[in-house]
């Protein structure tokens, strides 16, 4: 049975079935992007409440920016909106 299916996927790529791995690392990289931009004011809060240090000035320094352009396009309202509807998971 193994063999039949290793059989399977070298046909499917020999034939050049299947994502192109340029394609998969734009999707990986628009949805990180996407999910940094939607969360960036809960982000910027977690590291607002992180112990005195050099990882919070760090973590405060990136996420400030982020931040401020999440709030100038006001992609932070949707996350306020899910939580003020009770969609979050603690609710």
């Amino acid at each position: 049975m193994d063999g039949d299916v290793v059989n399977i996927e070298e046909a499917r790529a020999a034939a050049g079935a299947g994502g192109d791995i340029r394609w998969v690392a734009r999707g990986v990289a628009i949805f990180a992007v996407a999910g940094l931009l939607l969360n960036a004011s809960a982000l910027l809060r977690n590291a607002s409440l992180m112990e005195y240090g050099g990882r919070r000035d760090f973590c405060m320094a990136c996420m400030s920016p982020i931040a401020e352009g999440s709030a100038v396009m006001r992609l932070d309202r949707l996350r306020t909106w899910i939580e003020s509807i009770g969609l979050s998971e603690g609710e």
